[in-house]
Parts: C-alpha cells; sequence; structure tokens
C-alpha cells in the first residue's frame, strides 16, 4: 500500500526496505525533511538566483550544518520531488556469494 506523509506530502511505500539515512550532525538538518534522505543523489535542484546544484551535494552541505537555519525550513518543500525524498536509500551494495559447506 502507499501511504503519504502528510507534512511533506511525500509518498512512502511500506515495504520500503533500504540504507538508513545519514545522521544529521549538531545544528545541521536534512534537506528532505526529518526521518527523509535524498535518494536520487544525481539530480540538480535549482532555485531562484542561486547556483544548480545536485542533491546529495546540497544534502552533505545540510547535514553538516552548513546551510541557513532559514533554508532548513522551506527546502524539503522544493527538493522533495527532484531529489526523491524517502525515508531510506536504496541498498546498492552488492552481496558477496557465500560458500555453502555440504553437511554430512
Amino acid at each position: 500500500p502507499l501511504l503519504v506523509d502528510a507534512q511533506f506530502s511525500v509518498p512512502v511505500l511500506d515495504d520500503d526496505v533500504g540504507v538508513p539515512c545519514p545522521q544529521v550532525s549538531d545544528g545541521g538538518c536534512s534537506i528532505c525533511g526529518p526521518d527523509l534522505c535524498v535518494t536520487n543523489n544525481d539530480a540538480i535542484f535549482k532555485f531562484g538566483g542561486q547556483p544548480a546544484v545536485r542533491c546529495d551535494v546540497l544534502e552533505q552541505v545540510g547535514l553538516i550544518g552548513d546551510l541557513p537555519v532559514e533554508a532548513c525550513t522551506f527546502l524539503p518543500l522544493l527538493v522533495n520531488e527532484v531529489c526523491d525524498c524517502r525515508p531510506t536509500r536504496p541498498d546498492t551494495s552488492t552481496p558477496t556469494p557465500s560458500t555453502l559447506s555440504p553437511t554430512t
């Protein structure tokens, strides 16, 4: 089933499985909003007269606290769709094959 986060109107699949969002440092923020993170790292966010920036770069700037506090309040409304904000990141790690020993 599809759920929607009412605060930011983000579709959330109840079976989303992936890597947890990165930790937000003291004084930092998630550009996507609380408990959400960028899943489309290569997407380009453009706003007004500001320079275009990749979503992953903007996210890192927010996480370490280099965004103005007021930007943390309005960015989630603007970046959500373009940066594909979700509660987890896709797990892109490749599983390592394991060797099974036959049991006797």
